[in-house]
C-alpha cells in the first residue's frame, strides 16, 4: 500500500504544484477516486491535504454510466464552498 500512496500522493501533488484556472482556484482539483483505492487509503489522503492547509471534499456524480466518486482538492483562499452547498 505504501507505494501505492505514494504514488498517488505524487501524482495530486504534480498536478496541485501545475497552473490554476479560474475555475480551478473557485471549484477546486478533482481526482477520481479509483474503486481500486481503499477507504484507509481515502483517510489518509484527506487527512495530509487538510492537515497541509488545504481545502478537501468528497464529491459523487451520478449518471446513466453509474457513479463517480471524487476527492477534490482546492486553494484555501480562493475556494467557494456555495459552489457545493447551493447558497449564494
Amino acid at each position: 500500500m505504501a507505494d501505492d500512496l505514494k504514488g498517488i500522493m505524487d501524482s495530486i501533488n504534480e498536478v496541485l504544484g501545475g497552473r490554476w484556472s479560474k475555475k480551478e482556484l473557485s471549484r477546486g482539483k478533482w481526482f477520481e477516486i479509483k474503486d481500486a483505492w481503499s477507504k484507509r487509503t481515502l483517510k489518509y489522503l484527506l487527512e495530509q491535504y487538510k492537515g497541509a492547509g488545504w481545502s478537501v471534499l468528497r464529491r459523487v456524480e451520478l449518471s446513466t454510466d453509474g457513479r463517480k466518486v471524487f476527492l477534490v482538492i482546492a486553494h484555501p483562499r480562493h475556494f467557494v464552498i456555495e459552489y457545493f452547498t447551493g447558497q449564494n
